[in-house]
């Protein structure tokens, strides 16, 4: 994954792009530990998740490769909508076959 980190490091020099580093993290997946890797963009180092899990744009990614925490997750949102629309429906009068 190194020679890949250093041609983006190329095309973000190339093109005047700044990375923001403290926002940048990888997550290794699958069996091998995360300290078995280093990850270097320019002279500095890319921070490696240690977590099983990490939230990235409202999805759960699990280091395992799983997606159980994802739809765990995507579950919980749903029913949390779900609950606030029957909420703010009840206090309509709405038929019920438009309400479904």
């Amino acid at each position: 994954m190194q020679p890949t980190i250093n041609n983006f490091k190329s095309y973000c020099d190339q093109w005047n792009l700044t990375v923001n580093l403290s926002k940048t993290k990888i997550i290794v997946f699958g069996t091998n530990t995360p300290k078995q890797f280093s990850f270097k963009f320019g002279n500095e180092s890319i921070k490696i998740i240690s977590k099983c899990m990490y939230k990235y744009l409202g999805v759960v990614f699990a280091s395992t490769g799983s997606y159980i925490h994802a739809k765990i997750h995507l579950i919980e949102q749903a029913n949390k909508a779900l609950f606030y629309i029957d909420a703010r429906v009840q206090n309509l009068d709405i038929p019920f076959d438009l309400i479904l």
